[in-house]
């Protein structure tokens, strides 16, 4: 049997759940629909739940299995889906492994792949972005370094 390790680095903050989620994704509608029409069906049907007034408490649970961009599981990975696509930032939601927390990061990754937006970007911008989405969650942002280590 072998045994591999995987260690991501990235900037950003954990994320917890948010008793605003319905208020967001909401507010968010506009994006979604376009997030949808790029093939993000699941995306489509939680902004129907939350347009039909169903109750917040089970979104979690019924919404699990949705997969953000970057192949994480939770519901949490909308949050970074919306952000990407209205910022034109590669945000990604990763599920720390180890610690079990969720975390909405900005991953370290090669020069050459960067956009031209990401290239542009300082501690500072990126914070203020971090801050405008997570004050509309209601959910408190420590930015920072962060490490991921997922093992299998």
């Amino acid at each position: 049997m072998s045994m591999s390790t995987s260690i991501i680095y990235g900037y950003g903050s954990e994320l917890k759940k948010s008793k605003n989620i319905r208020a967001f994704i909401l507010n968010h509608g506009d994006t979604i629909k376009i997030m949808s029409e790029k093939g993000n069906v699941l995306a489509l049907s939680i902004l129907k739940y939350f347009e039909d007034d169903n109750n917040v408490e089970q979104i979690y649970e019924l919404f699990e299995d949705y997969e953000s961009h970057n192949c994480e599981y939770g519901l949490n990975g909308i949050i970074a889906d919306i952000i990407s696509e209205e910022t034109n930032i590669r945000v990604e939601y990763r599920n720390g492994q180890d610690d079990g927390k969720e975390y909405i990061i900005f991953p370290e990754t090669m020069p050459w792949w960067l956009n031209d937006i990401e290239k542009t970007l300082t501690e500072e911008s990126l914070n203020e972005i971090f801050e405008r989405y997570f004050k509309e969650l209601k959910i408190p942002c420590k930015y920072g370094d962060i490490k991921l280590e997922y093992f299998g």
